[in-house]
């Protein structure tokens, strides 16, 4: 792996993570502490901190990844499989809504009547049960998964 791949890669890693962390941060403390201050505890509450909690440590999981790329750690690259590959589907489907984004994304979607595209700078999560919407769609984010084709490809390589 060319030594310019290998730093290109971890920075997204790295400003992917520490955006991530950021966002899940600030929601933290306008949106989830307020939430669970106004009445008692439900299963709705649990699971939406357990969603939090999967999105941070996914961030936490990105920097560190990109560190250890960064590093030339000799585990980087299955680290950094591990965190472009929950990157890569996104879905609205009955039942359940799933989308990731660490630094940089560009998705293409296919709903029932259309086939659409969507990007996205900095880091951002949605997902959600029982949304409350009929456009249903999967996709792919076109950038995890080349930079996932692009680790495989040279996972065996010495970083």
């Amino acid at each position: 792996m060319k030594n310019f791949h290998r730093k290109l890669i971890s920075l997204l890693e790295i400003i992917g993570g520490i955006l991530g962390i950021g966002v899940i941060l600030f929601s933290f403390f306008t949106v989830i502490i307020p939430y669970f201050q106004s009445d008692a505890v439900t299963l709705y509450k649990i699971i939406t901190s357990m969603i939090f909690l999967y999105a941070f440590l996914v961030y936490c999981f990105s920097t560190l990844s990109g560190l250890l790329l960064w590093k030339k750690h000799k585990k980087a690259v299955q680290l950094s499989l591990i965190s472009q590959s929950v990157q890569i589907p996104t879905f609205l489907i009955p039942g359940m809504t799933y989308m990731l984004v660490s630094c940089f994304g560009v998705f293409v979607k296919i709903s029932l009547s259309s086939l659409f595209f969507s990007a996205y700078f900095g880091s951002r999560f949605s997902i959600f049960f029982l949304p409350q919407s009929g456009n249903y769609y999967i996709g792919l984010n076109i950038v995890a998964l080349v930079i996932f084709i692009f680790l495989y490809k040279h996972r065996k390589e010495v970083v």
